[in-house]
């Protein structure tokens, strides 16, 4: 020490100072610095027998060591430290006297707690502990306080005396600036709380935040507790209290016990810098108060400003209060916009209290708001004889539009238990307010209650009472209850008996049971005004209470999984009255229970719900609703999983949540009154189909797999693993069910991918689904990847035949058949007729011009072949049809599409499903390879059928000695018939049922029939015995023979007997391309092969198509080989036209791939795809009728000049252009007459179909017949 009274600190000591016997002592300064930080010291001064008084005028204490101070004042009256300063106090400060204390300016510069808890000092004790009998501080500063994590300041009175009376007066308590952040615990797991747990609700702040859980122990920055337990008289006085900026995650501020009086009369919260923050307080509060200790104690706090309060806690609300005589608090103004949550009344929370007086309180919650209790959001009442609550306004300005959202269980503002009497004056509160609790406003349970001057507007409770749920004896004036809405009864109150109204205004409120008001008992309202209330199931104005319940059907709810597990119904009976017994349930499922209620004064059972608006919002939804318990092991049910069906029926939903080895189950729900029901059942941990156990502490349960399956669940031996699905082959697995997505097949339940097969052919008759083998199969499909149709009526659904390699079409009645395949024929024979009419009239025609032209006449045109084009015009269109057929391999999701399919079946007529040729043969056996083999027979051999038929005529012209003419005939219907009708639909035939496709399962089967496999002895049998002699007669061995006479006779192509064997093959084209069809039937042939070789990939099958014919058209516009320029733009337009709508259905069909791949609708591109698709079926149509039509008028040609002695014919040149013609034959000098005109028409119109004969007009007709007879004797 110094000669100015300065300590210094030079090494590690203990100073101990002592004065005693002292009358009177005055320290003007008393300072202790420190100037070695490494320094550990004790100071410790002790002032003994201090007579009068002791006075320092100011203490400084300017430590920054590991340090303790202990000062021990032993003085007869009073000491006074007029001002107190710490600098950087970082251990604790303890003042002992007998008697009073007293200090003008106590401030507390910068506390940092963390380093005393680093170095392990003291950490149990205060840092102020004043031991002394009374305490009188005028202005406690704390500028600055960083991690609190015990007692700030803490008063003890040690006085044995019962006489004395220890008070406590604080003029002004200001608090600067106090930061308690995240503070890790050394304490052990069982000390540790790692969340703040509000039941039911859970809310996890911090990944490292933790509460020291400490019995003997509460931490507070003011500790106002004896040691002893005796009730002295205590009185503690607070004039102000202020705080600034504060941030705080545990702690108390003032906690006083065993105090007699305690008054606050004024706190202010300033707005809080740290407005980010979450001021976290341990579960007894902000402010404890506690008068157990007395008879007679009480609280008054007033003026209480608590602006944008930023407040949770796990149990009680800001301020607590406990067993006071009266408690009074006034004028109360609280603002919250981030968090407000507590378990039992945020703001107060009020114990067995005689006598409460709240008055004058005005409450703004916004709508940012995280408003939550269990318990009353604001105030909670319970075991208390009055409460008197005046005054009070909940969001008064009605500032926000956005709805204000609470979270609870019973009264949304107010909750009050157990009162004797609750007594509401002036009471106005506005929303849009929203709870989940009963009673969105105020919960009330006592005897009387009495409400008057109340404005509840805008109240919704999502379960009953809009505004209030009261059970008590109420009497209501002037009480005006507007807008309010509850999910369930009471839209405005839920009240048990009303004793009294007068002036009650209900209007405008909402609920299921009683828009206005659901009463619990017989009540006849008076003095209440009703208007425009809702009862959306009973009672607009009023309704009466629910009589009776009764539970309908129980059922497994799974929300992870797709039907059928994701609702799954279970046997339940009622085994006495409102008691109910199922089998079994599986530990930690969720399951609900379909619920009928029936109302007082009715017989009939509400069940089935016909108003959506209930649906809609989910009012039919009794799971908050019902108060529900586990009582067997005394836990209350954990609901995991909302119900998200659309029921039209009241449910209930729980979920088996037993953490114990008992294998029983039961749960008991019930309402307030006579409304309740329970569930008895068996715990059933033995798995069931697509389940596999689990355990948890050693308690076994049951659990679906989800996204995975599991078969063959066997109750003594239960998988504990589920299997994976592979997503590129399933939409869908859980459970044991697995969904194959479309376009897959798998011959038995599997999800093993080698053992899952594309379809190969074509991905749509594999529906997909969780079924195996023909069950995966479109209908009509059966077999190996569904490729082959069910003659036989496999599947039951009626018997199939193919139409084209990937499509199955319905039988239709054998009588049909027969019709449509004798009519096939007859069509068939109508054609051959016609080629054969037509090419023989082109034929004479062309010995005619060279009749003429032997003669020295003069013939101009070609209208001798115009006169026969029939046959030109059907090969083309043969093979337009041919190109079409192509499209059948190719379809999307547009079903209308079939409407034009007609169109390809004239590709080969007799194999379509049209004329069911497979239908008819198997009527007659039911062996479908049989079918198979005999269709290929019919098919080959009908030709040759025809082919005879169609030469009857001519032989009998052979026995009248015309031979010549059989000849032509003969040769005709061959190679005509061989080479464009015949050749191409049998050849299509015949490899179809030579080649083999490979699935990939690695078997092969016969194309033309996917039911027979390829390595089967009876078929290859067949193919080299049959089919391969037959494909050498239709591919090599016809064409070949003919081609050989041609080629040989190419030069000689003008020779007649060469036009009447094979002027068919060639007469359509320019001499030098005499070879062109068969460049034609190589093209055929080809596209032949290409639609075999492409089975599985159609869009690929469609590129190589349009390749080839693009090539071919190329070629066909460079070489213009058809004698007349008509037919090389017919064959053009008809190749472009086919291109064309081949290109609209790869469209369609690669979009529809798109759509299964992505399960994703492009309905831009479908709607383009389907106007492409209309577009070409319709010009397709148009051209079949344009050629069809030319064809019609090719055959009419020679006979329209008939009729010019009708007056049709005049019309028919006038307005058919199409039918116009000149004639050659006729009227020879009229020719003559108009040969000048005609050169200069020909010129003009570029007709090349005129005929100029030099020749004398008086020729009769029997010379011209004459001559004719006479040529064909000569050659």
């Amino acid at each position: 020490m110094d000669d100015h009274g300065n300590i210094y600190n030079r090494y590690n000591r203990k100073y101990i100072l002592i004065i005693s016997n002292v009358d009177e002592l005055n320290i003007l300064n008393f300072n202790i610095q420190s100037q070695r930080i490494e320094a550990q010291i004790n100071y410790e001064f002790k002032f003994d027998n201090i007579q009068k008084s002791l006075q320092i005028a100011s203490a400084n204490l300017n430590l920054i060591n590991y340090y303790t101070l202990q000062i021990l004042i032993e003085s007869q009256k009073y000491i006074l430290i007029k001002q107190i300063n710490f600098f950087f106090l970082i251990s604790k400060f303890v003042l002992e006297s007998s008697i009073q204390f007293q200090s003008e300016n106590i401030q507390i510069n910068n506390f940092d707690f963390d380093i005393l808890y680093e170095n392990n000092i003291d950490k149990d004790s205060p840092l102020i502990n004043f031991i002394v009998n009374n305490l009188a501080i005028e202005t406690l500063n704390i500028i600055k306080i960083i991690n609190l994590r015990k007692p700030l300041l803490q008063v003890c009175n040690l006085s044995q005396n019962d006489d004395e009376y220890m008070q406590v007066t604080v003029d002004s308590v200001i608090l600067q600036q106090i930061i308690q952040n995240q503070i890790p615990t050394s304490a052990s797991s069982q000390d540790v709380q790692s969340n703040i747990y509000i039941h039911p609700f859970t809310f996890n702040f911090f990944n490292q935040f933790s509460i020291q859980k400490k019995q003997d122990q509460s931490f507070a920055f003011f500790d106002f507790r004896r040691d002893t337990q005796q009730p002295f008289k205590q009185k503690i006085l607070f004039n102000r209290i202020e705080f600034f900026t504060y941030q705080v995650y545990n702690a108390l501020f003032i906690d006083c016990q065993n105090f007699e009086i305690i008054i606050i009369d004024q706190l202010i919260f300033h707005e809080n810098a740290y407005s980010s923050g979450i001021n976290i307080w341990n579960s007894q509060g902000m402010f404890y108060f506690d008068g157990s200790s007395f008879d007679y104690s009480e609280l008054q706090i007033n003026n209480i400003d608590l602006r944008q309060i930023n407040f949770i806690s796990s149990s009680n609300g800001i301020f607590y209060t406990n067993k006071f005589t009266k408690v009074s608090i006034n004028n109360t103004t609280l603002s919250s916009s981030q968090n407000f949550q507590s378990s039992q009344g945020t703001l107060f929370t009020f114990l067995k209290t005689n006598q409460i007086n709240i008055f004058n309180l005005s409450a703004t919650i916004y709508p940012s708001c995280q408003f939550q209790s269990l318990y009353g959001g604001l105030i909670f009442m319970d075991n208390l004889v009055l409460a008197s609550i005046s005054n009070l306004k909940f969001n008064y300005l009605e500032q926000f539009k956005e709805v204000v959202q609470h979270i609870g269980l019973q009264g949304g503002i107010i909750y009050t238990n157990n009162a004797k009497k609750v007594i509401f004056q002036s009471i106005k509160a506005y929303g849009a307010f929203s709870s989940s609790a009963d009673g969105a406003f105020a919960y009330i349970i006592s005897l009387s209650l009495e409400l008057q001057d109340i404005i509840i507007t805008k109240f919704t409770s999502q379960k009953s009472g809009g505004a209030f749920f009261i059970r008590s004896k109420a009497s209501l004036y002037d009480v005006n209850l507007i807008e309010n809405k509850s999910y369930f009864t009471g839209g405005a109150l839920h009240i048990q008996e009303l004793l009294e109204a007068q002036n009650v205004l209900i209007e405008k409120n909402e609920s299921l049971f009683g828009g206005g008001i659901y009463f619990s008992e017989y009540y006849l309202p008076q003095n209440i005004t009703f208007k425009n209330n809702i009862g959306l199931i009973r009672g607009n104005d009023y309704s009466y209470y629910i009589l009776e319940i009764r539970l309908m059907q129980l059922f497994e709810y799974n929300s992870q999984l797709y039907p059928p597990y994701q609702v799954k119904n279970y046997q339940m009976k009622e085994i006495e009255y409102y008691s109910y017994y199922t089998d079994f349930v599986f530990n930690t499922f969720t399951y609900f229970v379909t619920i009928k209620f029936r109302m007082y004064g009715e017989n009939e059972w509400i069940e089935y719900i016909n108003n959506d608006q209930i649906m809609y919002n989910g009012y039919n939804d009794l799971t908050s609703i019902l108060y529900c318990n586990q009582q067997l092991n005394n836990k209350e049910i954990i609901i995991k999983q909302n119900i998200s069906q659309n029921l039209n029926q009241f449910f209930y939903s729980f979920s088996v949540q037993l953490k114990s080895k008992t294998n029983e189950f039961f749960g008991q729900c019930s309402t307030y009154g006579n409304i309740y029901f329970s569930l008895t059942s068996k715990i059933n941990d033995n798995c069931s189909n697509g389940m596999i156990q689990q355990t948890l502490q050693s308690i076994p349960y049951c659990q679906y797999c989800i996204d995975s399956v599991v078969f063959n669940t066997q109750a003594n031996n239960p998988s504990a693993k589920c299997l994976s699905c592979s997503r590129e082959y399933f939409d869908l697995c859980q459970a044991d069910y697995s969904s194959l997505k479309q376009g897959f097949w798998r011959q038995n339940p599997t999800v093993d991918s080698s053992q899952i097969f594309a379809c190969s052919i074509n991905k749509f008759n594999c529906l997909g689904g969780n079924f195996t083998g023909n069950q995966l199969c479109a209908k009509g499909h059966i077999g190996v990847e569904c490729q082959e149709c069910d003659l036989n009526n496999v599947r039951g659904d009626g018997k199939f035949t193919r139409k084209n390699i990937y499509q199955c079409s319905e039988c239709d009645l054998i009588s049909y058949n027969i019709i449509r395949i004798i009519f096939l024929v007859l069509a068939i024979f109508v054609v051959i007729l016609i080629i054969f009419k037509t090419n023989y009239r082109q034929q004479k025609n062309f010995i005619y011009m060279k009749y003429l032209s032997d003669m020295k006449m003069l013939y101009l045109g070609k209208s001798y072949y115009r006169l026969g084009q029939s046959g030109s015009y059907i090969k083309i269109l043969s093979f337009y049809f041919q190109i079409i057929n192509i499209s059948s391999q190719l379809y999307g999701t547009q079903s209308w599409i079939n409407v034009f399919s007609f169109q390809q079946s004239f590709y080969n007529p007799i194999t379509d499903s049209a004329f069911s040729l497979d239908c008819f043969l198997s009527s007659f056996t039911n062996n479908s390879n049989s079918v198979t083999y005999q269709k290929i027979v019919i098919l080959t051999i009908a030709p040759f059928i025809f082919v005879a038929l169609s030469l009857i005529p001519s032989i009998f012209q052979l026995f009248k000695s015309k031979y010549k003419r059989f000849q032509y005939s003969a040769s005709l219907i061959i190679s005509y018939g061989f080479t464009n009708l015949f050749i191409i639909p049998v050849i299509d035939v015949l490899i179809s049922g030579m080649l083999c496709k490979t699935f990939y399962n690695g078997e092969s089967y016969s194309i033309l029939d996917f039911n027979t496999n390829c390595n089967d002895s009876d078929r290859l049998v067949f193919i080299f015995a049959f089919i391969i002699p037959f494909l050498l007669i239709y591919s090599i061995i016809i064409p070949g023979v003919l081609f050989y006479y041609l080629y040989k006779n190419r030069d000689n192509l003008d020779k007649i007997s060469c036009r009447f064997l094979l002027g068919f093959l060639y007469a359509d084209y320019r001499k030098k391309y005499f070879y062109w069809e068969y460049i034609r039937l190589a093209i055929k042939f080809t596209l032949i092969v290409a639609a075999y070789g492409f089975l599985s990939s159609p869009l690929l099958l469609g590129f190589v198509s349009l390749a080839i014919l693009i090539l071919y058209l190329i070629f066909l516009v460079k070489k213009q080989p058809y004698i007349t320029r008509k037919l090389n733009e017919i064959e053009v337009k008809s190749i472009v036209i086919g291109c064309q709508y081949l290109i609209a259905y790869m469209i369609s069909f690669s979009l529809y791939q798109q759509e299964i791949a992505y399960k994703n609708s492009f309905d831009q591109y479908n709607l383009i795809s389907t106007i492409l698709l209309f577009l070409y079926n319709l010009i397709s149509i148009l051209f079949i009728a344009y050629m069809a039509g030319q064809i019609f008028v090719s055959m009419l040609y020679p006979h329209i000049y008939k009729l010019k002695k009708f007056r049709c014919f005049n019309f028919l040149l006038k307005y058919l252009k199409v039918l116009r013609f000149k004639q050659y034959t006729e009227n020879k000098r009229k020719n003559l007459i108009k040969l000048r005109n005609l050169a200069k028409q020909i010129v003009q119109n570029n007709f090349s179909d005129f005929i100029f004969f030099n020749q004398n007009e008086i020729r009769s007709q029997q010379d011209r017949e004459l001559v004719s007879l006479n040529y064909d004797q000569k050659a």
